[in-house]
């Protein structure tokens, strides 16, 4: 469970509109961090029927503070190394509320395969050649997609620069 800290809008389609947006967070032990949520507009929809937690500043108002369960991704915009250190953390520069200057670092705990249905709707990368890591980073557990066979169940990775996106699955109690 992560706890709404903040909220940022990114793409704003009309006035109280928003289609994405970015998240501050904190986890139960307080560790903070921001996230992207590009399916926003998804989650809380404004049309045809308004989001029961309302639009724009309502909306807002009414989720910080709220508790959510959420996935994390994190798309590497610098090359995943294997890293000797034993470290976990997801870093953020401090003067920006963005998600797309994040490091990472953590052990990988499991992996994914990516669908083969959505790389034959072009929507995923191909399975025989990717997969996802599932990556405990102290503050959450992010999955990562990487060349297939490039690492191992227990290898601590890091990456220096990419974005974290944030999935929701509940507010509260109400399942998205």
């Amino acid at each position: 469970m992560f706890k709404i800290l903040e909220i940022s809008p990114d793409a704003v389609e009309s006035e109280g509109h928003i289609a994405t947006a970015y998240l501050k967070v904190s986890n139960e032990e307080g560790e903070k961090f921001w996230c992207y949520c590009l399916y926003w507009r998804a989650y809380f929809p404004y049309c045809p029927k308004p989001s029961k937690w309302g639009i724009g500043e309502k909306l807002i108002k009414n989720l910080v503070g709220k508790e959510i369960t959420s996935t994390f991704s994190f798309v590497n915009l610098e090359p995943v190394e294997k890293t000797n250190t034993k470290d976990k953390y997801i870093f953020q520069n401090p003067t920006t509320q963005t998600s797309d200057a994040t490091a990472i670092s953590g052990k990988i705990i499991e992996t994914e395969r990516y669908d083969q249905k959505d790389y034959k709707k072009k929507i995923g990368p191909d399975p025989k050649k990717y997969e996802k890591l599932i990556v405990d980073c102290k503050a959450a557990t992010v999955k990562v997609g990487v060349e297939k066979g490039k690492f191992l169940v227990g290898d601590f990775i890091s990456c220096k620069k990419g974005m974290l996106n944030a999935y929701i699955i509940k507010v509260g109690d109400a399942v998205l």
